[in-house]
């Protein structure tokens, strides 16, 4: 079998569960088993992260990498209009019939500071009340512009190899901020720590042919997972497993 064909059954079926993953994160099962599943699946999103840096950078030609990069910026930036343009116009109709004055709600929405929000947490008060499923795409494609910047600002630097030192720090530092300042939930919950990361993992996956990066580690990561989220989360997430494996 061609290897590229290869390749891309197998990541096929990986996104497959990654999508089951996410449906269990937004669709939880009931009792003690709740929270050990939801916890377990949200590595789906990583994952596709992930994936994205491994089929980025498929050439060592940086001015091919600046190419790609600027068409998946175009192709992500019209993917956003259309679907903000669909849900604004959702939030609009939403709005005028519980009687808001769409005119300030207009401003309030777009202003100066709900727009820096957007760009830098790749979410505000808006995504936040209609779309708030939608941040990863609002994050990927500020990954894809910083990404770009950096591939026309620091051509020298070689990205595919220190890109997993990168990624692992921006990871320890999510952690960081999560344990001291767990009640700024935007601070760590955005594009720079659950984003760049991954892609940044998935491209020096690529780069080093590291495909077992997506398959070894995964009962580990469903592991950590759970553990990120009695640590930092549900608290009590260790005693509905342990209920739940006293029956």
């Amino acid at each position: 079998m061609d290897k590229t064909k290869q390749e891309s059954d197998y990541f096929y079926i990986w996104k497959a569960l990654a999508c089951t993953l996410v449906v269990f994160i937004h669709c939880p099962f009931p009792g003690a088993a709740r929270w050990i599943l939801t916890a377990a699946a949200r590595i789906g999103v990583p994952f596709f992260f992930s994936v994205s840096g491994w089929y980025l950078f498929r050439t060592d030609d940086s001015e091919q990498q600046v190419e790609q990069l600027k068409g998946k910026i175009k192709k992500t930036a019209h993917m956003l209009l259309r679907v903000g343009a669909a849900y604004t116009l959702f939030a609009v109709i939403v709005e005028l019939s519980v009687g808001t004055f769409i005119p300030e709600w207009l401003s309030e929405k777009f202003s100066i500071s709900e727009i820096l929000k957007l760009l830098v947490y790749n979410s505000n008060s808006l995504v936040d009340s209609y779309a708030w499923h939608l941040w990863w795409l609002f994050a990927m494609l500020n990954c894809y512009v910083v990404l770009y910047c950096w591939k026309k600002l620091c051509k020298d630097f070689n990205l595919e190899k220190y890109g997993n030192k990168i990624g692992i720090v921006l990871l320890a530092v999510m952690l960081i901020l999560q344990a001291v300042v767990p009640q700024k939930l935007a601070w760590y919950r955005n594009w720079l720590f659950e984003g760049m990361p991954f892609i940044l993992i998935g491209i020096y996956a690529q780069k080093n042919r590291l495909p077992a990066m997506f398959k070894l580690p995964t009962a580990f990561w469903l592991v950590m997972s759970v553990l990120e989220a009695h640590a930092f989360g549900k608290k009590f997430i260790s005693a509905r497993c342990w209920q739940c494996f006293q029956f």
